[in-house]
């Protein structure tokens, strides 16, 4: 499933878009910069959706930032000023008010136009299914979370409470992943703390890496639902890491 990153520094739209892009897509919301920054860093999106008044300085910045961690990014940017705006490449624009059809049909095909030109080039993240545990202490032989990885790319990784195994129930998961999040990222504070992270492959040595916690999605009821992590620079060229992105 493609993910979706909406930044609404207007805050009008983003909470409509996300509601209605959920049922298809993984969609993450963010009112600032500095946020979006943080999660388009875990190289996990495929699409950014954002709302702008006029183009600034700031926007401009984060867009380079952007286009400098993910080339190859298509970026979708709703407008009422849209003659501001044609500096800017590899950017399309989509005029307010935007009608909900004509929005879905060009999010899906920019996504799908950018998995028919971008086959030759590296992949950014994949959907995968792995058992991934999760330590705040110093050891890394310590007991911690155990929870679902899903996706995965070189610079991050996104993990959901864990898939219940024998004897265990889904309430218990989805409550231990919650005390967790909530311990190292207290009233939504980001932890930024080194976090000690094994991915468990059958009959193979656990991958151990170490990562920060970028950001935290929050479901309706405002208990945790997913958690996004980047790596420290130092894994990004684990071997086997790039092997587990580059298996079929």
């Amino acid at each position: 499933m493609p993910n979706i990153l909406i930044v609404d520094q207007l805050q009008q739209t983003g909470a409509l878009m996300k509601s209605m892009l959920s049922n298809y897509y993984g969609v993450s919301l963010s009112e600032d910069f500095p946020e979006a920054m943080k999660k388009l860093e875990t190289a996990l999106f495929d699409l950014v959706l954002m709302e702008v008044e006029r183009l600034n300085s700031d926007t401009e910045k984060f867009l380079k930032q952007a286009k400098e961690i993910l080339p190859n990014l298509p970026v979708l940017i709703l407008t009422e000023h849209q003659d501001n705006l044609q500096s800017l490449q590899s950017v399309k624009m989509i005029p307010r008010p935007f009608r909900c059809a004509s929005l879905m049909g060009t999010v899906y095909d920019t996504l799908s136009a950018q998995n028919t030109t971008n086959t030759e080039s590296i992949t950014y993240h994949r959907a995968l299914t792995y058992t991934v545990e999760i330590s705040a202490s110093e050891r890394r032989s310590a007991e911690g979370l155990k929870c679902s990885l899903t996706d995965l790319s070189q610079q991050g990784f996104m993990v959901e409470p864990a898939i219940p195994g024998p004897g265990r129930s889904a309430e218990n998961d989805r409550t231990e992943f919650q005390n967790f999040f909530k311990a190292i990222c207290p009233e939504g504070r980001i932890h930024s703390k080194p976090l000690h992270a094994n991915i468990i492959i059958k009959e193979q040595e656990p991958i151990a890496l170490s990562s920060r916690v970028a950001f935290v999605e929050k479901g309706a009821d405002e208990s945790f639902k997913r958690a996004g992590l980047s790596f420290i620079e130092s894994n990004k060229q684990n071997i086997r890491l790039l092997e587990l992105l580059r298996q079929n």
